[in-house]
């Protein structure tokens, strides 16, 4: 279901004469907390759909809004049909958390014998020192130099690591964070707007940070994991502000996100202050544009296969062209010569 269709529809209480009143239509956006609410306040007799409604009328149980609506129209109205039509899409959600999982495993794979043996490069560590580290450090193996966003890479045209530094957290207490807080804010996207709005934010987000840390608050490196999950929070608040007008509540999961984030920015300087406050900056900025910014895609891909398929027609053509223009002057100079040769035999 598209966010902002019309869904929540009350039927009017009858009339003295026995005929039920005309049905009010009103608005509904789906927040991502599995209640809905509306863009305006609901008329005299209009009853606003409960929290949690859309939920319970995929699982089958009866509500309030569907109760009105049987009774005004019967079995099989258009808001039960329609909210029984509402299915919360996951697929991306869970493509990418599992992404963040298999990339923070390989983060620590060069290191995981060492920590487990309680040694790091040659000397003695504790138990407590190990268990900071995989709680809190990102460790700086390859992949980790690699895929984060550092000014050297930027300089020499690397834009990809802008986007795969999105998918680098800090510590097992980061990574935990972001997907619980992805549990909250990914579906709620990909239901109402697509994989692609879902991906663009996210991603979005991770570049606003990583940009951020190393533009102002020069590092020359920066990480962007925490920053897109803080920035799909602020990218979801921007979208039910834009729909209803009323801002969302920030859930337990939420605030939890935000003190991790917190905490990162204390402690991590490949995160740092700036890195949170880009992420939520890119995520709200995606709020905003991130259709527009899904069209400008469609157009480059559009027009790049259009320059390669005329690349492939030059380069295919010019070896046929070439074969007939050698084709043709092989046949002149053939007739040529069998003209010759009649003509001097008939002399």
């Amino acid at each position: 279901m598209a966010a902002g269709s019309p869904s929540g529809v009350a039927a009017g209480r009858p009339g003295s004469d026995g005929v039920a009143g005309l049905e009010v239509v009103v608005p509904q956006v789906f927040e991502p907390r599995g209640s809905a609410s509306s863009g305006r306040a609901a008329p005299d007799g209009a009853e606003r759909t409960r929290p949690g409604a859309i939920a319970a009328a995929a699982a089958g149980e009866p509500t309030a809004a569907t109760g009105a609506a049987s009774e005004a129209s019967g079995p099989g109205s258009a808001v039960g049909e329609a909210e029984a039509d509402f299915v919360r899409r996951t697929t991306a959600t869970r493509l990418l958390q599992l992404a963040c999982v298999a990339v923070f495993a390989a983060q620590w794979a060069p290191v995981a014998q060492s920590l487990a043996a309680g040694a790091a490069g040659g000397a003695a560590a504790s138990g407590r020192e190990v268990a900071l580290a995989v709680l809190l450090v990102c460790p700086p193996t390859q992949l980790t130099l690699e895929w984060q966003a550092d000014a050297i890479a930027l300089a020499s045209g690397q834009l990809g690591s802008l986007f795969t530094s999105a998918l680098l957290h800090s510590g097992v207490i980061s990574l935990l964070a972001s997907l619980v807080s992805l549990e909250e804010t990914a579906p709620w996207l990909e239901t109402m707007h697509g994989f692609m709005i879902m991906l663009i934010s996210y991603f979005m987000a991770g570049a606003g940070a990583a940009l951020a840390q190393m533009c102002v608050g020069g590092q020359p490196a920066g990480i962007g994991g925490i920053g897109a999950v803080l920035g799909m929070e602020a990218a979801v608040a921007v979208r039910v502000f834009r729909f209803t007008g009323e801002p969302l509540p920030p859930t337990a999961a939420c605030l939890a996100t935000c003190a991790v984030g917190l905490l990162m920015a204390l402690y991590q300087p490949l995160v740092g202050p700036w890195g949170i406050i880009g992420g939520v900056l890119g995520g709200a900025l995606s709020g905003v544009l991130a259709f527009e910014v899904l069209w400008m895609m469609r157009v480059v891909l559009g027009v790049s296969i259009l320059l390669g398929l005329g690349a492939w027609n030059l380069a295919t053509w010019l070896p046929r062209a070439l074969w007939r223009l050698l084709a043709a002057a092989a046949s002149l100079v053939v007739g040529t010569v069998l003209a010759l040769v009649q003509a001097v035999r008939g002399v």
